[in-house]
């Protein structure tokens, strides 16, 4: 019996990535070639890390949090 797999294309990108594994709640994705060639995986750990390393990232004051004072 043959079982069809979601895969992704090689050449995607993150948000493509992140859309097509939250619409099927996918904890892996194989990622696939031209060909159709199983090339690697990506998980969900790995695809929140990749955005964490290119998502903006917000300063905290140490007055925004009360923190000033603090030793």
């Amino acid at each position: 019996m043959d079982k069809e797999f979601t895969t992704i294309d090689k050449d995607s990108n993150l948000l493509d990535v992140l859309n097509k594994m939250s619409s099927i709640n996918a904890k892996v994705i194989p990622v696939v070639d031209d060909r159709n060639r199983l090339t690697g995986v990506i998980t969900n750990l790995g695809l929140v890390n990749a955005i964490s390393k290119i998502a903006p990232s917000p300063e905290v004051e140490e007055e925004s949090i009360g923190m000033g004072d603090a030793v």
